[in-house]
């Protein structure tokens, strides 16, 4: 009985140590993941690396990196979502969140004004859309749904403001068609009016769906 009871122990301790084993491995995972798209776009020396691990596969990674522009070091803000990097930002100088507060007393925040750079990856949240049987107009009808370029601008449009935290509205400016990949350039505004200039890409499948993208703000 007690040999039994003591396998049952070493069981326990052994699950609990893979899983923080896996847990860290998680977050170095993520870590890199995000480094390697802030640091490919142009930023250097990154330090002060923070993960939190905010569970089913989501880590949110924070640090602080210098400018290629300017020099100067900025905190960043980066998502990783079932092993790539959903989305990140670059805070103006000194900043060191955007989350939006718990509650405020007229329902905006001035954190928005924060955010001067970020980018993204619309694969993650294009996972979820195509979940759902929503198809242009034209496509249900039998026609071709890149023959209904409004539809393509809605669905790309509505993926963007899904993606970006805060974003209030995302309006596409230019929308060029080239295959089944839809690209232009935008502005986003986030809930205190702060806008950021947009470029993006949406690529979209033959049913007319996304499934890839990519978009990019900064200050206008």
């Amino acid at each position: 009985m007690k040999l039994t009871k003591l396998k049952s122990v070493a069981l326990v301790l052994t699950v609990m140590v893979t899983s923080a084993t896996a847990t860290e491995y998680y977050k170095i995972d993520a870590q890199d993941g995000c480094a390697m798209s802030i640091i490919g776009s142009g930023y250097k020396k990154m330090k002060d690396l923070k993960t939190v691990d905010k569970g089913h596969g989501k880590f949110r990674v924070t640090g602080s990196v210098k400018s290629p522009d300017d020099g100067i070091r900025r905190n960043f803000v980066c998502n990783y979502r079932y092993n790539k990097v959903a989305n990140w930002s670059m805070l103006e100088p000194g900043k060191t969140t955007h989350n939006r507060p718990a509650s405020h007393s007229n329902g905006h925040s001035d954190q928005d004004k924060n955010v001067a750079i970020g980018a993204g990856i619309l694969a993650i949240a294009a996972i979820a859309a195509a979940a759902n049987n929503d198809k242009s107009k034209a496509h249900a009808a039998g026609g071709n749904p890149f023959d209904d370029r409004r539809y393509l601008k809605r669905e790309c449009r509505h993926n963007i403001k899904h993606h970006i935290e805060m974003a209030k509205k995302v309006k596409l400016t230019s929308a060029h068609l080239q295959n089944r990949r839809l690209s232009g350039e935008g502005y986003v505004t986030f809930d205190d009016g702060y806008e950021r200039s947009l470029t993006y890409s949406c690529d979209f499948d033959r049913r007319g769906r996304i499934h890839d993208g990519n978009y990019r703000f900064r200050k206008r």
